[in-house]
This record gives C-alpha cells, structure tokens and sequence, in this order.
C-alpha cells in the first residue's frame, strides 16, 4: 500500500546527521521528484552566547555542518533542495518552520525497544504541535539510534 504525498507544495525535514535523519532526506527528495513539492533541510542549533560576533560564527558553523551533511548524503541532483539553519531548540523550530497548510513535515525517528529521554524527543514534539500533516521516518535498519545525555552531546550505543 502506498500513500500519495503529491499534494503537498513544501516538504519540511529536520536534519542533524544522523542516519534517521537521513532517511528522512532521502524519502523527500524522492516524494518532491514525483511530484510538485520542494524540499527544505532545516538545521536546528541551539547557542549559550550572546555576543553578535559569536552568534553569527555559530551560525556559520551550523550552515557550513548542513552543507556537510548534504554533500555526504550525495543523492544526486536535487534541484528543489533547500536549506536552513534557524536558532532555536529542533522541535519547536520545525513546527514554525511548517507552518503552511500544504506543507509536509518529515522528521528522522530512532527505532528503539526503550527510548531513554521521551519527554525530549523531537519527533514526539513535532506530532503533538505541527499544524501540518508530519511523517515520522525510522533509523535505516543496521544503525543504531544515537542517544543523548542531558548536556545534549551524543552518545554511543552498543547492541
């Protein structure tokens, strides 16, 4: 059974690097080449500065981390692809940024038997507050889900 998604005029995904988030990416670019859409990558990051010559290297530094993480991803032409990098926490940044009625979020979701900070997750967020229709895109199987401790750096994970 398949659903069709060629209504939709903008596709929103989150993007941070991992393999869900990829996975995410990649169903994107292959709905908007079946149909009419865009797609626009959105980079959340958040910052402890205050100072506008440290915020705006930060921002550098996040667009130049998307622009990575899309040049590895290398899925070919994508001509509808665009991209951010908005301050914010990924959540609510992602529901603000689709905010269109014709806009699709997807969102990268970690395939996990326990999920170690629920009340954090992203993809939980962003089913409960989009305005939009979101579709949740699982971890590629063979990748573990990387996890985060509470200072928000990643963790590794054995299985």
């Amino acid at each position: 059974m398949s659903t069709d998604f060629r209504g939709f005029r903008r596709i929103v995904v989150g993007i941070d690097g991992s393999p869900s988030s990829l996975a995410a990416l990649r169903f994107a670019l292959e709905e908007a080449s079946r149909g009419e859409a865009d797609v626009l990558a959105v980079l959340a990051w958040q910052s402890t500065v205050h100072v506008p010559e440290a915020l705006a290297a930060e921002r550098e530094k996040a667009k130049e981390r998307l622009d990575a993480i899309l040049a590895e991803a290398a899925f070919g032409p994508a001509a509808r692809l665009d991209s951010t990098t908005p301050l914010g926490p990924a959540g609510p940044v992602l529901v603000r940024t689709a905010d269109r009625e014709d806009d699709l979020l997807v969102i990268g979701t970690p395939t996990s038997r326990r999920r170690v900070f629920p009340r954090r997750s992203v993809s939980r967020f962003c089913l409960s507050h989009a305005t939009c229709p979101v579709l949740a895109v699982p971890s590629p199987r063979g990748h573990a889900p990387r996890q985060r401790d509470t200072t928000g750096k990643a963790l590794s994970r054995s299985l």
